[in-house]
């Protein structure tokens, strides 16, 4: 190999030994003479022996970003017999797999890995097993297609969807129109998963995670949950709402949000299940006081995630109030709206305006 490849990106020595052995099984279906090729060969030795049978060198990118969908290996394993049908070596070296990683990602180890690959031409065919896994978003994918393969003179081929760049008349249509379905189909998805949890919220029960001040209580005669475990309702945590009421009181008393922030720590307050540091921060500290879960009001679906083409990431916005399930239960109220709303206004007055720099005086 010419060049160095980082192994971020890159598969195992048990997948890779795996690789080799469906492309040998399947390069035997169809009669390919492999006299001389030997798998624990250096990788040069192996690329000379399949350009000298007249083989095709190739290179597959798999990704996934959940459980739900094909494993790399299983990806993996249907565009290697796709390739040895057809003429290809696929040397274990030149798979590229990012695991658990949303397409919406424009930074991806194996993603960048392949893109050496390409600008390297140390393979002449891209294989995937369906063009999504490049990026969540089709024109992105057809860009790099476009791009990074076609104008370099390569190849690139969806196997699942029987998208081959070298069908130089069909491969542009195929490729868009397989994404606008994909676009419609996640769209689809996505309205049928929002109305179901909505119909969850609206029981009562437990659609995500808890904030601060509450706690899930398993209810054992309702149906388990799409992954098997118990169903459960949201309930106050006694020690957290008492530990909320005082600070409260404090904060219009006058003392400030570091310094309850600060009483919080040393306390050993709650913080979010989702935080990484296992404490709260101040941020989430000063966001605690804004929640109007603590007056008994829960809403579902206030903000939903908006992908940013432009910015590369996923930004969060509000939605109308006719977008927006709500239910009141008085059970759940930690603080009396009278306290909240006064809450409020203190926050308000904390905030010091929009940053940036100062307008520039005239001079005179």
């Amino acid at each position: 190999m010419t060049f160095q490849l980082s192994d971020a990106g890159g598969i195992n020595p048990h997948l890779a030994r795996k690789v080799h052995r469906w492309w040998r099984e399947a390069t035997k279906k169809h009669n390919v003479n492999l006299e001389g090729f030997h798998p624990e060969a250096p990788f040069d030795q192996r690329i000379a022996w399949a350009l000298q049978c007249g083989l095709l060198i190739g290179l597959i990118y798999a990704r996934f970003s959940s459980k739900r969908q094909h494993s790399t290996e299983d990806q993996i394993r249907e565009c290697v017999i796709w390739a040895a049908m057809h003429g290809i070596y696929i040397p274990p070296e030149l798979i590229c797999v990012d695991e658990a990683i949303k397409g919406k990602r424009v930074r991806r180890d194996g993603l960048e890995r392949m893109q050496r690959i390409l600008q390297s031409r140390s393979a002449s065919v891209l294989l995937v097993f369906k063009a999504s896994r490049l990026f969540r978003q089709a024109f992105k994918g057809y860009q790099l297609i476009q791009e990074e393969v076609v104008e370099a003179g390569l190849r690139a081929v969806s196997v699942s969807q029987g998208i081959d760049t070298d069908d130089k008349k069909s491969w542009k249509v195929q490729l868009q129109a397989h994404g606008l379905v994909d676009d419609l189909l996640l769209d689809a998805i996505a309205d049928h998963v929002r109305a179901g949890l909505t119909g969850l919220f609206l029981k009562g029960w437990t659609t995500g995670a808890l904030g601060v001040g509450y706690r899930p209580k398993v209810l054992p005669d309702a149906p388990l949950t799409n992954r098997g475990l118990p169903r459960t309702m949201p309930e106050v945590y006694p020690k957290a709402a008492e530990l909320i009421r005082k600070h409260a009181k404090w904060h219009l008393e006058g003392m400030s949000l570091k310094e309850g922030w600060r009483r919080w720590v040393a306390a050993g307050g709650p913080c979010d299940p989702r935080s990484s540091t296992g404490r709260m921060s101040y941020a989430a500290y000063r966001r605690l006081w804004s929640n109007v879960r603590l007056t008994g009001r829960w809403e579902f679906g206030r903000k939903r995630n908006q992908f940013s083409t432009k910015l590369d990431y996923v930004k969060q916005v509000e939605q109308p109030d006719d977008e927006v399930a709500m239910f009141h239960c008085e059970e759940l109220r930690i603080l009396d709206d009278d306290t909240f709303q006064k809450l409020q206004v203190w926050l308000n007055g904390l905030k010091t305006g929009p940053r940036g720099p100062r307008k520039k005086k005239d001079v005179h």
